[in-house]
């Protein structure tokens, strides 16, 4: 499990690792949260157009196959 923070734009920043039993939660949203960001940002570095977080947050759902913005594993802030 990563602790991550999404910072300028929906960029991913990898705070620390823990183990999956430390989450306390099952983790399906949050891992594909984490796939759906890196995966965008890896696309971008290598020269892609950046995609908007909220079609990074559509990839995620795709992936969970739920909204990942209404899971308990999830936290997301609002941007000012």
């Amino acid at each position: 499990m990563a602790d991550v923070a999404f910072v300028g734009g929906g960029r991913p920043l990898v705070l620390e690792f823990n183990p999956l039993y430390a989450a306390g939660y099952d983790v399906p949203a949050a891992h594909a949260l984490l796939v759906a960001a890196l995966g965008a940002d890896l696309a971008r570095r290598a020269g892609y157009v950046a995609l908007p977080w909220a079609e990074v947050l559509d990839s995620a759902a795709v992936l969970a196959g739920e909204r990942v913005e209404q899971s308990p594993a999830v936290w997301l802030f609002e941007r000012m």
